[in-house]
C-alpha cells in the first residue's frame, strides 16, 4: 500500500511538471528530489579571505591571455587602432549587457555566478571591454570561451 501511494504521489508530481515553465520545473524537481540550494559561490573554488576574492577573479581573467607574448612598450607609440570600427566594443554596451544578465540562470564553466557579473557590472565593464577588444585585434578566441556545460533533461512521454 505504501509503495502504491508513493508511486501515485510521484506520478502526480511529475504530471504537474509538464505544465510548468523551466524555472518552476527546476524548483519542483529539486523539491521532489529533496535537493538543497547550493551556495552560489561554490563553483568559484575559493577558500581564502573574502578581501582577496577580487584578486582571485582577476587572476582568472588574466589566465585567459597567459599564452600571449608580452608587448614591448617601445612599440606601443607606433601602434594605431587597426581594426574595423564595426568591431569596437564599448564599455557602456558591456555594462548594459552585464547589468541585464538573468541572475536566475546557472553559471557557466567558469563558475562565476551571474548575479556577481550583474552586480559588479560598473567595475567589470572596462576590463572586459579591453579583453574583448584584444581578442578581436589579435584574432584569437580563447578556448575557455567556447566551453559550455550541457545538462541533458530527459523527455517524458
Amino acid at each position: 500500500m505504501v509503495a502504491k501511494l508513493r508511486k501515485c504521489y510521484f506520478t502526480s508530481q511529475v504530471e504537474q511538471l509538464h505544465s510548468s515553465d523551466p524555472r518552476q520545473w527546476w524548483s519542483k524537481t529539486k523539491r521532489i528530489l529533496k535537493k538543497e540550494d547550493p551556495n552560489p559561490l561554490v563553483n568559484l573554488d575559493y577558500l581564502g579571505h573574502p578581501d582577496q576574492l577580487p584578486d582571485y577573479i582577476n587572476d582568472f581573467f588574466v589566465s585567459v591571455s597567459v599564452h600571449l607574448l608580452k608587448v614591448d612598450p617601445a612599440i606601443l607609440i607606433t601602434l594605431t587602432d587597426d581594426y574595423c570600427a564595426d568591431y569596437v566594443v564599448d564599455p557602456a554596451d558591456v555594462e548594459y549587457r552585464l547589468a541585464n544578465i538573468n541572475f536566475l540562470k546557472a553559471p557557466g564553466p567558469d563558475g562565476i555566478p551571474s548575479w556577481l557579473l550583474r552586480d559588479f557590472a560598473p567595475y567589470l565593464c572596462h576590463p572586459l571591454a579591453s579583453i574583448f577588444k584584444a581578442s578581436i585585434r589579435e584574432g584569437y578566441f580563447p578556448p575557455i570561451w567556447k566551453a559550455v556545460d550541457v545538462i541533458p533533461v530527459p523527455k517524458t512521454p
